[in-house]
């Protein structure tokens, strides 16, 4: 599956157009705003049906079947419409285990995190995140990959995913500090990914909406306020969106660690922070009837609120930016 990164556009080739219409298809049943566990289950059979729960598996040659530009794509088409298959947790514990040597027991996994969310799980502070159709969750603790068994379902804000308790506990391996920190370096490209996602699915509703709701016998979207909002936050889309293909680019070539690090540090502190903005900007497009229970808005707005505090909420990563910037 995997091909040569294309710097300017995450959909580089015929493949990658290709993952992107099969992941979209795959998730259209989540656009009518269902949470129900058993359609996002449904979901993650179709996607462990097409390999797309084994995107960051190696090859025989230790190569990944797909570059981490690829899983972009296809963690972001799903997020487009709140898809709670586990992908983007599956796609990071595929990368802990490939990277260092773990050992792989064939169980579905994700990763486990501090309840928080903010960082990996720590001793007496774990759940597991993006849970669905998990049997186990892996973390890096004190130097070594930790398996957690999952257990009972915890309430959360993001009802578009399940997050779990954690059960009994395993050491896997040893990992080395530069492993792992290319590990979160990744995570950080697939929370990118999902935040675009979540904010673009939302927005490209609105602007469709603007164009056929009419007030004052006109179409909402000839109204210069309204074009200007939805003008900023496509903006704002656009400037994840290239964050994001930078850092991917970056990671797949593979020839300066430290740039890519730094690169997907910055993507995803941005996207963190303006990804609920453009939600939040689309919701005023839609006005009324995007604050109701049954209309999609909140789940976008749910889900980009919490992913932005995966393994590092905005102000956390620009410090860290800031600080590597500095040294």
């Amino acid at each position: 599956m995997s091909t040569a990164p294309h710097r300017g556009s995450l959909d580089g080739s015929d493949e990658d157009s290709l993952l992107r219409s099969t992941a979209g298809a795959i998730a259209e049943r989540c656009r009518s705003g269902s949470s129900e566990a058993g359609d996002h289950l449904r979901c993650r059979a179709a996607l462990a049906d097409a390999g797309l729960l084994e995107l960051r598996s190696r090859d025989e040659d230790g190569a990944p079947l797909a570059t981490a530009t690829q899983a972009g794509i296809v963690v972001e088409e799903l997020a487009r419409s709140t898809c709670g298959a586990g992908l983007a947790g599956t796609t990071i514990a595929a990368e802990l285990l490939a990277a260092t040597g773990a050992p792989d027991t064939g169980d579905a996994a994700t990763v486990a995190l501090r309840a928080d969310l903010e960082s990996w799980a720590e001793p007496g502070d774990a759940v597991v995140w993006d849970a669905a159709g998990a049997a186990r969750a892996l973390a890096v603790v004190d130097g070594s990959v930790v398996a957690y068994a999952t257990g009972s379902e915890i309430a959360q804000a993001d009802i578009s995913r399940t997050l779990l308790a954690t059960g009994s506990s395993r050491t896997l391996t040893a990992v080395e500090a530069a492993t792992a920190s290319r590990v979160i370096t990744f995570a950080h490209l697939v929370l990118t990914a999902d935040l675009l996602g979540t904010a673009s699915g939302i927005l490209d509703d609105a602007v469709a909406y603007a164009g056929t709701r009419v007030q004052f016998g006109k179409p909402i979207g000839t109204f210069q306020a309204v074009q200007h909002l939805c003008a900023r936050a496509f903006v704002q889309v656009e400037a994840m969106r290239s964050s994001l293909v930078y850092a991917s680019w970056l990671f797949d070539a593979d020839h300066d660690r430290r740039e890519a690090e730094e690169a997907a540090l910055v993507a995803k502190a941005y996207a963190s922070e303006v990804a609920v903005e453009v939600i939040e900007a689309a919701v005023q497009v839609f006005g009324g009837i995007a604050i109701t229970w049954e209309f999609p808005a909140h789940l976008h707005l749910r889900r980009a609120l919490l992913t932005a505090r995966v393994l590092g909420g905005p102000a956390v990563l620009q410090r860290r930016v800031l600080s590597r910037s500095e040294g």
